[in-house]
């Protein structure tokens, strides 16, 4: 039952009970009342609507934050981990030795390999250079990248 239909039946009712010298006064005491707490209905309502959509609103930018902090980070890492790998495609025999478990001699049969057959195109093209097997290769590649 909605509020108008109460207001409706308890005026109707209360035409039957009270005299008719109080009948106007009643009917009118009756509908500010149900007035007065229609209005307070719906100013809870927008109230709870508005803190729902401020929850809302703060919610999504703290996700937001959160994952842009995210991607920042992962950002810095992947960059940083790129940036202090050395490229084996465009290396010098200094910058390659550098790398522990390369020396001379291996840095100076990388260059060679590169210049008579080009860029290497994986890293495990390294194990066509004599000198590096597959327990070098696996000792070095953490710091190389193509």
């Amino acid at each position: 039952m909605n509020i108008k239909s109460a207001r409706t039946l308890a005026l109707a009712a209360s035409l039957f009970l009270v005299p008719t010298s109080f009948q106007a006064a009643f009917a009118a005491d009756f509908g500010s009342i149900a007035t007065s707490s229609l209005e307070k209905v719906n100013s809870a309502t927008s109230s709870a609507e508005e803190k729902v959509s401020s929850a809302t609103t703060s919610a999504e930018d703290k996700v937001s934050s959160v994952k842009t902090s995210a991607e920042e980070k992962v950002s810095t890492v992947s960059s940083s981990a790129d940036s202090s790998k050395i490229d084996i495609n465009s290396a010098s025999v200094e910058e390659l030795t550098s790398v522990s478990g390369i020396g001379t001699s291996i840095a100076e049969k990388i260059v060679e390999y590169r210049e008579q057959y080009g860029d290497f195109t994986d890293l495990a093209d390294l194990t066509n250079i004599s000198g590096i097997g597959s327990s070098t290769l696996t000792k070095i590649l953490p710091y190389l990248s193509l």
